[in-house]
């Protein structure tokens, strides 16, 4: 079983608030913006995990997401959140 499919909760995990259910990228990104406490830094990560922008991205605030792409949602965060503890040691 690899770390990735271990991982049981946090935004793309089976303990997660929508865990069983289906979530729209809206929904995802209020999540998100609790998580991270920035809405702007939680719109980027969904934007970014959606492929959508701009306009595109509006649009798609009501669609379903696909379950695979809330855990790159939750992989995106572990990364920025890398980056910041590697600033942070600067």
């Amino acid at each position: 079983m690899s770390e990735r499919s271990a991982h049981t909760d946090g935004l793309g995990g089976r303990n997660a608030p929508h865990a069983g259910r289906t979530i729209t990228w809206r929904e995802l990104w209020a999540q998100t913006a609790e998580r991270v406490g920035s809405r702007p830094m939680a719109q980027w990560l969904c934007a970014t995990a959606s492929g959508f922008d701009g306009d595109e991205w509006r649009e798609a605030l009501d669609q379903v997401l696909a379950g695979q792409l809330d855990e790159l949602t939750d992989a995106l965060m572990a990364d920025e959140r890398q980056r910041q503890l590697e600033d942070d040691g600067r």
